[in-house]
């Protein structure tokens, strides 16, 4: 690949690793690049306000960058609890969707679900919720189907793939 590596150690004073890649500049066809703006308006998303509901600080941050970028309004929760917490204070309809991971300490996302959608509020049955799992096991998803949550991404999340699910639930429902 005409690449080269080559190592240069002193005793007492450390190591040196070189190495060097050579990369050819690809070829342009067009304009390919899309704009944030473009993307935003593609995915209808921009200005949608999301609930996150998400244990791990990281994975939530990663979850709420991404979609603050597409131009959402987040809203996040550490634990069911806070979840439903975020939802029951909410106006109704203030929420066009919730990401709920499924394994959270105080409340797992299985009984949130449930709980939104018990509540005496005209969005409580139809917000969409997709779970957010490490397990991506049938029976986790039976599970997370049968707790009233509307799809299932597994962990890491593919961000193409939830576009692609907020796009599918979008034109099921008639919503966001």
């Amino acid at each position: 690949m005409g690449g080269s590596i080559s190592v240069e150690s002193q005793p007492e004073k450390g190591t040196v690793f070189t190495f060097s890649i050579p990369f050819l500049q690809a070829e342009q066809s067009g304009n390919t690049a899309v704009s944030s703006d473009m993307q935003r308006e593609d995915r209808g998303l921009e200005g949608k306000h999301i609930l996150a509901a998400e244990d791990n600080d990281i994975n939530r941050m990663i979850v709420v960058s991404i979609l603050e970028e597409q131009g959402c309004k987040l809203t996040e929760a550490r634990d069911g609890q806070e979840a439903l917490s975020a939802f029951e204070a909410s106006s109704p309809g203030y929420f066009d969707l919730i990401l709920m991971d499924i394994q959270m300490p105080v409340m797992d996302g299985y009984e949130a679900t449930r709980r939104i959608r018990a509540l005496p509020r005209p969005d409580a049955g139809n917000v969409p919720i997709i779970a957010m799992t490490a397990n991506a096991f049938r029976e986790d998803i039976e599970k997370a189907l049968a707790a009233d949550m509307d799809d299932v991404l597994t962990k890491p999340l593919d961000i193409k793939l939830l576009f692609k699910k907020v796009e599918i639930i979008k034109d099921r429902e008639g919503l966001l």
